[in-house]
């Protein structure tokens, strides 16, 4: 089946470089997800590994080779409320109140932040911040979070490209597309 998508282990290495410049020693990341991979100690038995897991599996393989504690806060749905994401937030930073990065898809992120901000801390001096995705709604958070930014106008684009051409019958060009990836600086991670 062909596939399109993001290049997903370079935003995870962007993500774990912009938070280990920032000297971070202690991160949590946020895994989402409706399916459930077994990929080593820190992945739930019942997780299937797709394209976009590969950016966590990437930032935590990262952060471990550099020494830094990252534990992982699991959410097994896909389809989540900024009211879950902020329960979910609220929890991790009472579970770990020590945590100096955050990485995360967009929702986590913005939830992390405002927490964080709720409860004094303060983005960047306290804790850091890295989300993941680039929607619109982390350009106008303050402070402005550093993204990595999938490229969705080109994704949309070499999708539907593809289906045309598997529709009119065409062998697919590419089996298998990837996608550049950007990271977008904010204040989340210190000066831009």
């Amino acid at each position: 089946i062909p596939c399109v998508s993001a290049d997903h282990e370079a935003g995870g290495r962007m993500a774990a470089e912009a938070l280990l410049e920032c000297g971070c020693k202690n991160v949590l990341q946020f895994v989402g997800a409706d399916h459930g991979g077994g990929q080593g100690d820190i992945w739930p038995q019942d997780w299937v590994t797709t394209p976009a897991d590969q950016r966590h599996i990437v930032f935590q393989r990262l952060m471990e080779e550099h020494g830094v504690q990252c534990r992982c806060v699991f959410e097994h749905n896909l389809f989540l409320s900024a009211e879950r994401a902020r329960r979910i937030a609220e929890r991790a930073f009472r579970d770990a109140p020590e945590v100096d990065g955050i990485f995360g898809a967009d929702l986590f992120a913005m939830a992390c932040l405002h927490c964080a901000l709720e409860h004094g801390r303060r983005v960047p001096r306290d804790l850091k911040i890295v989300s993941y995705d680039g929607t619109n709604a982390t350009q106008f958070m303050t402070p402005s979070l550093t993204t990595v930014c999938q490229p969705f106008q080109d994704l949309a684009e070499a999708s539907v490209r593809l289906i045309l051409q598997l529709i009119q019958g065409e062998p697919a060009e590419e089996k298998r597309l990837v996608l550049p990836v950007t990271l977008r600086r904010g204040q989340s991670t210190g000066a831009m």
